[in-house]
This record gives C-alpha cells, structure tokens and sequence, in this order.
C-alpha cells in the first residue's frame, strides 16, 4: 500500500507540475483567439481547426506526463549529464537577481539550436515527415503553436535540449524558459498583422513568422528562428514579409490533417513509404 501512496503522489506532482507549465501558454492562446476574431488577417477561419489543435495538444501533454514513466526521461537526463567535462560548458549566474540572466541566456541558447534543428526538419525528408503536420495547417492562427507531432517533441529533446544542458547545466531547464517560448509561440502564429517595427530584425513577429508559414516553398523554406532573427540574418535564411500581405498558408499538395489517427501515424507511414523506395532501388 506504500509503494501504491508513492506512487500516487508522484503521478499527482507530474500531474501538476505539467499544468503549472502549460496553463499561462493555454491562457494566452485563448486570449489571443478572441483577440483574432476582432482583427483578424485572414477572416472567418473556421474553428474545426482551432478545436482540433487544443484537443491534440491536450494529448500531447498526456504523452508527456507517459513518458516521463518511461526510459525515455532517464536516457534524456543522462545525455544531459553526459556534457559536464565539455570545456565550452558555460557557468550559469547564480545569485537571486540572476535569474532573469538565466532565463534569458537560456532563450537565447535554445533559440539557436532550435533554429538549426527546425532548418534540418525543412532539408531532410525523414524530418520533414515529423514537421510537416505543423505545416499542413491552413488556416494559421494563435492555436497553430500546439500543433506539434509527438515523434517532433522527442526530435527537439535530442537535438536542443541536450545541448542546451551541455552547454549550460540543467539550469537550462527552468520551467520560465519553457513558458515564455510556449506564450511567444502562440504570439507569433497569431493570426492578426502585427509587425514590430524597427525591431522587426530583433524579435520575431507574427507577421515575420506567416512568411514561414506561406505555402509558397521559397518562402516556407525561410525565417526558421522561433524568437530571435539574428540566426536567419546571419545564416542567409531571413525574407523581408510584406505588410498587410496575406499569405495563403499550408501546404498545396496535402490537405490539413484534421484526423488524430492519420495524425499520430502519418511521419511512420512516410517513413515506412521511404523505406520501401530505397530498398526497391537497391
């Protein structure tokens, strides 16, 4: 009966601590739904969209709280544990007032990753068959930044989060990271045209970001920084979105997937589809 207690105030605090990550990045999305229903780009975007992002997200951080039973979690923080004789570790600020620097240095650091791991998922058709459920979506709007399949959540933990632990300790990982890059996604997707002015080359806006979204490939196939376009200037990959442009978003030669089944099995059955034309070809 003691391990049974245990093991049930464990599953409560996951529980919780999940929520406590996500509710404010749920919040926003809200907020941000209605906000789009008044000043809205692209107008009378249906809701079967909008409602089938929440509930998958819903399912996504079900998915979370399984796998943090699993070996899956453990293998993740040995890998991270793994990087603590790199010469380049950084030291993290310790002090009460360097908090902020934490969060900050830890955005910026997992902005970078993030950008080169997002640019992979646009070159590589094995990742693109993860990223590209993200993609389909044709009516973009503030619901779109849940739109993640859960093989792309195990994809970004291999390839951003451990070398952010790498690079600056599991301080990386405070939960106020995870939340300011859940609230500045859904800002980002919102549908409304927002441009930042003269600090459009600082931060991402939404209206920089609809240019990723655009189903136009030249420009789907740019601006890959999630909060910070330095990375694209400095990488060749930045295009200049027009004001008060409406792109039409998606992906012309699939429809939106709006099944959870196709959904969670799509990126499996592409695979399974690469995998047979290069066996043919052997």
């Amino acid at each position: 009966m003691y391990f049974l207690h245990q093991l049930d105030v464990l599953a409560y605090r996951l529980v919780v601590g999940v929520w406590d990550l996500y509710w404010p990045v749920l919040a926003v999305v809200f907020l941000l739904s209605l906000a789009e229903r008044r000043f809205s780009i692209e107008k009378a975007q249906p809701w079967r969209a909008w409602w089938f992002n929440i509930v998958w997200h819903a399912g996504l951080l079900a998915m979370v709280v399984a796998m943090s039973w699993t070996a899956w979690t453990e293998f993740i923080a040995w890998l991270g544990s793994a990087g603590h004789w790199l010469p380049w570790r950084m030291a993290a600020p310790q002090g009460p007032l360097d908090a902020w620097v934490r969060v900050a240095l830890g955005l910026v650091v997992h902005d970078f990753f993030n950008y080169w791991a997002h640019r992979l998922q646009h070159r590589l058709p094995a990742l693109w068959a993860i990223h590209q459920f993200h993609h389909d979506e044709r009516h973009v709007n503030a619901s779109t930044s849940l739109r993640s399949h859960w093989l792309g959540i195990l994809f970004v933990q291999v390839v951003v989060l451990v070398p952010m632990m790498w690079l600056l300790g599991f301080e990386a990982m405070s939960p106020a990271v995870f939340v300011v890059l859940g609230i500045f996604a859904a800002l980002t997707h919102v549908n409304v045209d927002i441009g930042f002015g003269r600090f459009s080359t600082w931060l991402v806006s939404p209206r920089y970001h609809r240019n990723h979204h655009a189903r136009e490939r030249s420009l789907h196939d740019s601006n890959y920084a999630e909060m910070f376009p330095l990375w694209d200037i400095v990488f060749g990959t930045f295009t200049s979105p027009a004001r008060h442009s409406v792109q039409a978003t998606g992906l012309g030669y699939v429809p939106a997937t709006d099944s959870f089944g196709p959904a969670f099995v799509q990126p499996l059955v592409d695979w399974a589809r690469m995998l047979r034309s290069a066996t043919t070809r052997l």
